[in-house]
């Protein structure tokens, strides 16, 4: 992994994902093939969306155990 990839800019990234006026509402932590996760600012929770309908596939009690979820999908 380069540490000067752009994928790892959270803030460009954000920048890109907002320019759906629907993304806008999220502060998008990271993604893989079929999903997104974010923190959804109008239910105050964090949550792992499914990229093609923007639903909601999972809710998470903290960012904690959002990224621990994510930690464990990548490293099985």
């Amino acid at each position: 992994m380069n540490p000067d990839d752009n994928y790892l800019d959270i803030i460009e990234n954000n920048e890109i994902w907002h320019d759906v006026i629907e993304h806008q509402k999220y502060l998008f932590f990271g993604d893989d093939d079929i999903s997104w996760y974010v923190w959804d600012s109008e239910a105050n929770e964090f949550q792992l969306l499914y990229k093609p309908s923007g639903e909601i596939m999972e809710t998470f009690e903290s960012c904690d155990a959002m990224i621990i979820e994510a930690l464990e999908k990548v490293l099985d």
